[in-house]
């Protein structure tokens, strides 16, 4: 008996020894460069699945899931298809040059992954291809630019100013704060736009969806042209820009759809 409980013993942790072992391989690849407050980082990717969080800190740091190195007998050669050097060992290009840090894929078959950038650095993302995966930012405090065709697009705890601009992936963005630093501006063709302020936001609204409707539970001063308060019986529809200030107004907010439905929230 006895015996059998030691053999059994010996093949639960051989079976989680391998289970480790098989995980090991998908477990993260990591790579970490300082960034100067003046330096932009710039993501441009095509098939990657892109989480980025903000950390307090001043690096960047890369980790790669799923990373799968080039095979052996590609030693020595370049790859044609993807001419960016993967210099990170996590199939990613990094390249410091003109105050900007450029990120880019250096792999056919990239994984997911998780970059971690400094919370008041500048962040520039963009789908090179309409086949790219989502794109889920967390926490940044600065300016957040993201080019989207098909990719969703969620942006969560950001202050701002946030330059959004997608064809067929919906974009959802939850403000921490309404940053007063600069104008913000979402904008879709063919995605709906889903966007939560705090109810002690102060911004002027420029809204207008072609097709859609336009849904908000704020209390928006909805203007006329003429910049004097109007009623909300009658604002035009189709085409037409509906301009309104909330809290008494501050930075710009723009928000335009193409073809689908906006929702304006508080949070």
């Amino acid at each position: 008996m006895y015996k059998n409980k030691k053999t059994h013993l010996l093949m639960k942790h051989t079976f989680l020894f391998l289970l480790l072992a098989l995980a090991l391989p998908g477990l993260a690849q990591e790579y970490k460069q300082r960034i100067t407050a003046d330096q932009l980082i710039k993501i441009q990717y095509h098939k990657a699945e892109l989480r980025i969080e903000a950390h307090k800190g001043n690096e960047l740091i890369i980790q790669a899931r799923d990373y799968e190195a080039p095979p052996e007998r590609a030693k020595g050669l370049r790859p044609l298809y993807n001419t960016a050097v993967d210099n990170t060992n996590t199939g990613m290009s990094v390249e410091s040059k003109d105050g900007q840090v450029l990120i880019r894929e250096a792999m056919a078959n990239p994984g997911q992954y998780l970059i971690r950038v400094p919370e008041n650095a500048r962040l520039s993302i963009e789908q090179m291809n309409w086949g790219g995966n989502n794109i889920e930012v967390i926490g940044m405090r600065n300016e957040l630019e993201v080019k989207s065709k098909t990719a969703e697009v969620r942006l969560m705890d950001v202050s701002g100013p946030v330059i959004v601009n997608s064809t067929s992936g919906d974009i959802t963005i939850r403000f921490s704060e309404l940053s007063q630093k600069g104008p913000s501006m979402i904008s879709s063709v063919a995605s709906e736009i889903d966007i939560s302020l705090p109810a002690s936001a102060k911004a002027e609204l420029h809204l207008s969806s072609v097709v859609g409707e336009i849904y908000t539970d704020l209390d928006l001063k909805v203007q006329n042209k003429d910049g004097k308060e109007a009623s909300l019986t009658y604002l035009g529809g189709g085409q037409s820009t509906i301009k309104a200030s909330l809290n008494g107004g501050g930075s710009t907010l723009t928000v335009r759809s193409t073809s689908s439905n906006i929702y304006l929230r508080k949070r």
